[in-house]
């Protein structure tokens, strides 16, 4: 008996000898991942005379592997260091990062095909004057919050988003976008913004299936047809104007309670504003 608990103890202090190896290693190769990575860096933000990169500014780390990059505004572009998104690819404990405000105006396309970013929860690439049309996101496969406003990016959002079943904000407004409003398939979708864009057609009836959207933000494209409402009680700001929308106001629209701010100004809607709308904090017609 005591034979035998001794073997166990054994297979417990090798498999917390492998773990603690594989963490020190995986820790190594960030580091050397992170110093190559500065070499894109402009040296007046990241100071690399500190031996421990998770010192840097904008880096966050968890038992020494790097979990967040903030590298908003670092005045960085493509031609700093052709493997910069490559690097970026090697932080496989990467659960944020934001690049927005650079000069980004193309990503390698390789990126988006990167198996090493299965963690990415959150990807900031807004503000960088990205051009061409939308990447396919399915290897992002965790992402909760997408971020591309203030691109230039233009064409079709199709089926490049259909992924991210795990997505809960989606920011693609100040773009190009000339296309359909894509039918998300993002059930846990809680805020989307595809305002000042050109996307046109009918408003797709599958957003009323998105029970807890609190923010929805259409304003500035040039969208035809009704509202279509459905169980939305969670949604507290509706963005409408400056599209070609048409028809009734849904009295269903007034029963949300939830519902502070509902701006549709600069449509073709006819019929008359309910009274039972008082409990709005604003309402533009």
């Amino acid at each position: 008996m005591e034979i035998r608990y001794v073997l166990i103890l054994l297979r417990f202090i090798v498999f917390f000898f492998c773990f603690f190896v594989v963490i020190v290693h995986g820790a190594q190769d960030q580091k050397s991942t992170m110093l190559e990575l500065a070499k894109g860096i402009p040296s007046s933000k990241w100071n690399t005379s500190n031996s421990n990169p998770c010192e840097w500014k904008g880096v966050s780390c968890s038992s020494s592997r790097v979990t967040g990059l903030v590298l908003s505004g670092f005045g960085l572009s493509t031609s700093f260091s052709p493997r910069f998104f490559e690097l970026l690819c090697d932080l496989s404990s990467l659960q944020s990062l934001d690049l927005s405000s650079n000069s980004f105006s193309i990503i390698p396309t390789s990126f988006f095909s990167c198996k090493g970013l299965s963690r990415l929860k959150y990807l900031n690439l807004s503000c960088n004057g990205l051009t061409g049309r939308l990447s396919n996101f399915s290897e992002f496969s965790a992402l909760e919050t997408l971020d591309l406003s203030f691109n230039n990016l233009k064409g079709v959002v199709g089926l490049n988003l259909n992924g991210l079943a795990q997505l809960k904000s989606l920011n693609l407004s100040s773009n190009l976008f000339n296309d359909n409003i894509p039918a998300l398939k993002a059930m846990k979708l809680e805020e989307l913004s595809l305002s000042n864009n050109s996307f046109h057609g009918e408003i797709p009836h599958v957003f009323v299936t998105f029970e807890n959207l609190t923010f929805l933000d259409f304003s500035q494209n040039s969208l035809t047809g009704s509202i279509p409402i459905g169980n939305l009680s969670k949604l507290q700001k509706l963005l409408l104007s400056s599209n070609q929308l048409e028809g009734s106001l849904p009295v269903s629209l007034s029963k949300i309670k939830a519902l502070s701010i509902f701006a549709a100004i600069q449509n073709k809607f006819n019929g008359s504003i309910y009274s039972s709308w008082n409990h709005f904090l604003r309402a533009v017609f």
